[in-house]
């Protein structure tokens, strides 16, 4: 996850339509260009695809982002 919150490599999402709809589809960020991101969908009827950075929220970030975070909060909390 990029320092804005932003999906990167790595991380796992969700799209934010799907979350409105009460849909649970968690995907994984395969690829990023620019402002998409090629997600590999944990569905049978659309296994991979380019989504917008903005149409995606991370629920879990790659290994290496976490470390990042908690890096930081503990900077903040101490």
């Amino acid at each position: 996850m990029k320092d804005s919150g932003a999906p990167s490599i790595g991380d796992l999402v969700i799209a934010l339509y799907d979350e409105l709809r009460d849909i649970s589809c968690v995907g994984l960020v395969m690829e990023t260009k620019g402002i998409e991101c090629k997600v590999l969908w944990s569905s049978m009827s659309s296994p991979i695809g380019w989504w917008q950075r903005s149409k995606l929220k991370v629920v879990s970030p790659a290994a290496g982002s976490l470390e990042k975070f908690n890096a930081l909060n503990n900077h903040l909390t101490t």
